[in-house]
């Protein structure tokens, strides 16, 4: 639907009798300046019930220094008795219920079209221009059902999209166990691809055991989706066990991985210790790589020392000021993080490296009332990352935004 399909359609509700009181129009306004880039954003939004149906209509421009553009969306559900459609372009759309995720509902384009009929167990959804990772758009259509029979389940799904992925997967769930397993076959022209996964987890009144195995064959991945359920390539087990010893809580995390190729190993081993009052615990770690972390958290302090990696965290708050100070002492690096509320919001964090000699530094304030905002922010956030920032050339962003 274009820009004039959408203008169309808000003039016919405009004009129409009945329906107009229920029309529902939001938006929102937005904008980022600094230096180097310049960005201005408008969002219109029109929700519209007739009966039990409902229909969604959103345009969106962006007029910026690297992009200029605008785009349309929509989406339109229908309910009848025991059936539900569903009609999208360019929204999120559905998750499929197999143990790999084949189709995940946040991959989606500009020209992504969705149908979607669910009715009782059985579900069938087509898309139209969907991304797929091996190749730029697909069409694809999957056929999925559900048996539940007491505490087992049985689930299947037929995806085609060029290829054709078959999953059968069953699951159990009956205190104190609960569990279940999938098989994945996909078929190509030229290969066929494999992938087995299996689930247990048992937990009684003392102890508790998670524990799972997988097979996932290099070609077989989540191709309706942006990342795969499992990495594929690899084989092996993972477990962990969570049990008391005497007062302590003690729990070991396992796993024993590589890839099918047998090329590289991907092992983890830890052992953490938990007080009986839950304030302090101690974390072992001995794989992949070392560390033997001692943490205290009570309230709105928490205290972190990993002794092998020489790494320190505190988080305390003292009168309304929210503090992090982090510091990795082998590489003589400080951060501190301040947030605080003094008619504006604050954040400043400060960095130090004494080795090479440089700082960082950035600055945010913020300002909201009733939906809109504004926003100065000096530097570039780091996102709490100690060793990243100090190469990037700090510069003024003003932002703002409205929403209605």
């Amino acid at each position: 639907m274009h820009i004039r399909g959408v203008f169309l359609f808000l003039i016919f509700l405009l004009f129409h009798p009945m329906q107009v009181l229920q029309a529902q129009i939001s938006g929102a306004v937005g904008g980022f300046v600094s230096r180097e880039q310049i960005t201005k954003e408008l969002r219109l939004e029109l929700d519209q019930r007739i009966g039990s149906s409902e229909v969604c209509i959103g345009w969106e421009g962006l007029v910026g220094t690297d992009h200029t553009g605008h785009e349309t969306d929509w989406h339109l559900s229908v309910p009848m008795q025991g059936l539900k459609i569903g009609l999208s372009k360019n929204r999120p759309h559905i998750t499929s219920q197999d143990a790999f995720r084949l189709v995940h509902e946040n991959n989606y384009g500009q020209e992504t079209i969705t149908a979607v009929a669910d009715y009782n167990n059985i579900r069938l959804g087509l898309f139209r221009n969907i991304p797929c990772q091996n190749e730029s758009t697909v069409d694809a259509q999957l056929l999925q059902g559900r048996v539940d029979h007491g505490s087992v389940s049985f689930v299947g799904t037929l995806l085609t999209c060029g290829s054709r992925i078959f999953v059968g997967q069953g699951e159990y769930n009956h205190k104190p166990w609960k569990g279940s397993a999938a098989w994945g076959t996909r078929y190509t022209p030229t290969e066929i691809s494999n992938a087995f996964v299996m689930n247990a987890q048992y937990t009684g009144e003392r102890i508790q055991v998670d524990f799972t195995a997988q097979h996932i064959e290099p070609n077989f991945t989540s191709l309706l989706a942006k990342t795969n359920k499992y990495t594929p390539d690899r084989k092996g087990v993972q477990w962990k066990v969570h049990v008391p010893l005497n007062e302590i809580d003690m729990t070991l995390n396992g796993r024993v991985h590589e890839r099918i190729s047998k090329t590289r190993e991907y092992n983890q081993f830890s052992v953490e210790l938990q007080s009986p009052s839950k304030y302090t615990s101690l974390l072992w770690r001995l794989v992949p790589t070392q560390a033997f972390v001692l943490r205290f958290q009570r309230d709105n302090t928490n205290v972190q020392c990993d002794v092998v990696n020489q790494t320190i965290r505190l988080d305390w708050v003292y009168a309304g000021l929210e503090n992090r100070l982090s510091c990795d002492v082998s590489k003589r690096l400080a951060r501190l993080e301040m947030k605080f509320s003094r008619c504006l919001d604050w954040r400043l964090i400060m960095k130090r490296d004494f080795i090479k000699d440089r700082n960082y530094f950035s600055l945010l304030v913020r300002r909201e009332a009733a939906g809109s905002y504004v926003q100065l922010e000096w530097g570039e956030y780091d996102r709490g990352n100690i060793h990243a920032g100090f190469d990037t050339q700090p510069q003024l962003g003003i932002s703002w935004g409205y929403t209605f």
